[in-house]
């Protein structure tokens, strides 16, 4: 054989843009052979096996242990090369979603801190708000309530059965009684926005459908504990009486800042927002 045609460790090590170590290490393990050696011990390699490398390199890095790729090398063929190539693709579409919804939940947790920040704490405002889907805890028009004690409980069970992740947004619909009125001690039921289909796409078929319906709504921001919500509700309803604005069935809690971000309750921000019935 021509040594010109082969390159020595050392050189491939360079080519493969490694140490010498890992070249030897590979050999020692007999998952890349040098293509001969010579009685002096010399080790040389095909130009050739720099493609085997690069496949031991991809399948290392896509996490496949040095044992299974060594299996592979043995007993490779397009048909299993491809089945192998179909598995890790499957598996990184599925990080690259974990990862997709990671990014959204920073970058809308991101944008609901910047909006509970600047927001100006019990003013309240009419606004224009689009409709949108969503899915429910409990059917919206059943008529039925829950104390705030068992929210817990709602939330815990809500989350599991539509396989809501800790980054979905839950909020809370309470109804607007027919004296204008709401009791803040009671719920109707929790929601969470199926809008595009991200945060709600594993409920389950059992889930309740229900709509955030678009138009008018009165909005307030209030800054504090949740047990002091009473003071932004009494202070809304006043001002759509005095008004004389017709409220819809529900008003909608948005938890924009919590202990997340804050360390005391008394900083918590929660959106409201009622419709106004036209």
């Amino acid at each position: 054989m021509k040594k010109t045609k082969y390159l020595t460790t050392g050189e491939f090590a360079d080519l493969c843009q490694v140490e010498k170590h890992v070249i030897f290490y590979y050999d020692q393990i007999d998952l890349l052979k040098p293509f001969f050696t010579e009685k002096n011990g010399y080790r040389y390699y095909s130009y050739h096996q720099y493609d085997t490398f690069l496949v031991i390199t991809l399948l290392k890095n896509l996490g496949m242990p040095l044992k299974e790729i060594k299996k592979y090398l043995k007993d490779r063929s397009p048909a299993r090369f491809q089945e192998l190539l179909d598995v890790q693709l499957a598996r990184l579409n599925a990080e690259a979603e974990s990862l997709r919804k990671k990014v959204q939940y920073v970058s809308e947790m991101r944008e609901l801190t910047k909006e509970a920040v600047c927001a100006e704490k019990g003013v309240i405002r009419v606004v224009t708000l689009p409709a949108a889907p969503l899915i429910c805890s409990r059917s919206p028009d059943s008529g039925q309530s829950l104390f705030m004690d068992d929210f817990s409980k709602e939330y815990t069970g809500f989350c599991k059965s539509n396989h809501l992740s800790d980054s979905s947004m839950v909020g809370t619909a309470l109804r607007i009684e027919s004296d204008g009125t709401v009791d803040t001690s009671r719920f109707s039921y929790l929601y969470a926005y199926a809008a595009g289909g991200d945060e709600c796409e594993g409920a389950s078929e059992a889930a309740y459908p229900g709509v955030f319906p678009g138009g008018r709504y009165l909005t307030v921001y209030h800054q504090g504990e949740y047990e002091t919500l009473d003071y932004a509700y009494d202070a809304l309803l006043s001002y759509a009486r005095e008004n004389g604005l017709p409220l819809g069935d529900f008003a909608y809690e948005e938890y924009i800042m919590s202990d997340a971000a804050v360390s005391s309750p008394s900083e918590y921000v929660t959106k409201i927002a009622v419709a106004i019935r036209e």
